[in-house]
């Protein structure tokens, strides 16, 4: 076998690799969108929600920031509080908070709840484990509704474009085959790498 049927051999099957991949990553975002689109409303349904809920005293148990120096910097802030005579603990801010991931950012959120810091805690009356200290819809929860519209256009783009790039394969190995069917040898020639 020569060097440059070798080649030509790796090349097809690195494009037949990189076609499967996109008709695979393709089809899984366009699987995960009705995920997506439930994720996304489910939280800005309990984000609108919160903005009625009942309030009650709370007391922060734990405040720390967590994955310093991993990169992954993230404030905990954990609280306890009282509803019924039942007593809870939940450690959620706000709904799609999104803060900034540096150590900073978070350790700036930490220091906004020391420990003992009574806080209003606001709690869903039909599930009171499922509270929040800053009620309302966050920046995030839009940026979670984009998803059930970015997931399916992103699939739909790499569908395009494994097909965009399977006629072109077909279209130049017809050419070729062609060319060598008629003995165009001009042809042959300019399809060699």
């Amino acid at each position: 076998m020569s060097r440059s049927s070798t080649s030509s051999s790796v090349a097809a099957l690195r494009k037949r690799a990189a076609s499967w991949a996109l008709l695979v990553t393709g089809c899984l975002f366009l699987l995960l969108t009705p995920i997506g689109a439930w994720g996304a409303w489910s939280a800005f349904t309990s984000a609108h929600a919160s903005s009625s809920w009942p309030s009650v005293d709370g007391t922060i148990i734990r405040s720390t920031v967590h994955g310093v120096g991993e990169g992954r910097d993230k404030a905990f802030i954990e609280y306890r509080y009282a509803v019924d005579d039942h007593t809870h603990t939940s450690n959620r801010i706000k709904f799609g908070s999104i803060a900034g991931n540096s150590e900073t950012a978070q350790q700036a959120i930490a220091d906004k709840y020391p420990i003992g810091t009574t806080v209003k805690v606001h709690y869903d009356p039909d599930m009171p484990t499922n509270a929040v200290l800053k009620p309302g819809v966050g920046a995030g929860t839009w940026f979670y509704l984009a998803i059930p519209f970015v997931l399916p256009a992103l699939g739909l783009y790499l569908l395009k474009l494994r097909r965009s790039a399977s006629a072109t394969n077909t279209k130049g190995s017809a050419t070729s085959d062609n060319a060598r069917r008629t003995g165009n040898s001009d042809e042959i020639l300019s399809q060699q790498p």
